[in-house]
């Protein structure tokens, strides 16, 4: 039997895939982000951790600057209350205070920012920041 959730994500991914292609994100990227969501949303920790680089950046106040593959799970939590987001939203190109861009992208889902970025020429999640605190 075919899990509904999947075929949702792919369904996501694909619109992503194409909506990207507009905004010049790098397509690699865009599969990296789908696949990532499609973990989330499927609720498969392990998949999305394979999918990160440890130690993740944490720009959380009062929180630590990274996190460990071993501390994944807490904020795994965080990222499947926002899993439609991540899945459907688009990919930002994040920049610095002073408006420069850091090579890195992002998906804002109200304010909690997944990070994603190139790591030995591979696309991975690289990141957590929350702007709403």
């Amino acid at each position: 039997m075919i899990d509904v959730r999947i075929l949702i994500a792919g369904a996501a991914c694909l619109a992503l895939i194409q909506g990207a292609r507009a905004q010049s994100v790098p397509a690699e990227l865009v599969k990296a982000r789908g696949a990532f969501a499609a973990a989330v949303t499927a609720n498969n920790e392990k998949a999305a951790a394979d999918l990160s680089a440890f130690p993740l950046i944490n720009r959380v106040d009062q929180e630590k600057p990274a996190i460990p593959r071993s501390e994944f799970r807490g904020l795994f939590k965080t990222y499947r209350e926002v899993g439609k987001c991540l899945a459907s939203d688009r990919l930002e190109p994040e920049k610095t205070p002073q408006d420069k861009k850091t090579g890195n992208w992002l998906v804002d889902c109200g304010g909690n920012l997944v990070l994603f970025g190139q790591k030995n020429g591979r696309w991975l999640h690289i990141g957590y920041e929350n702007v709403n605190e």
